[in-house]
């Protein structure tokens, strides 16, 4: 049974890729698992780059203007790493790849209202 945690996450997580949709990105796959070493929450491409996007909710919006700390180095050598194993995978080398960070702000009464994208690389 999925924790409070785990359905916010899960919420924001599927407001980026809505989000992403509409802006043109075909979204690719969502809680991309590479055991052990974790997940990719949303890969997605948008004409021949993919994107990696690692997900942070927040409800404190000020949290917005240094969050590029809520991903630290290990995280961030994880995401590479699960990017690296999916490129070879699925042969997919001739694309330009990217690593976002989309960070959402969920409001007092659990809705979800502002995403800001930020390239990590």
């Amino acid at each position: 049974m999925p924790t409070e945690k785990r359905n916010v996450g899960n919420g924001a997580e599927n407001f980026v890729a809505h989000y992403m949709d509409a802006l043109g990105y075909k979204i690719i796959a969502q809680n991309y698992s590479f055991p052990p070493l974790g997940e990719i929450d949303i890969i997605a491409k948008y004409k021949e780059t993919l994107f990696f996007v690692e997900v942070k909710a927040r409800s404190n919006k000020n949290t917005f203007g240094g969050i590029e700390g809520c991903i630290s180095s290990q995280k961030m050598r994880r995401i590479k790493r699960c990017a690296d194993i999916y490129i070879q995978k699925y042969n997919m080398q001739d694309y330009y790849c990217k690593t976002l960070g989309a960070f959402v702000h969920i409001t007092p009464q659990k809705k979800y209202d502002d995403i800001k994208l930020i390239y990590l690389d």
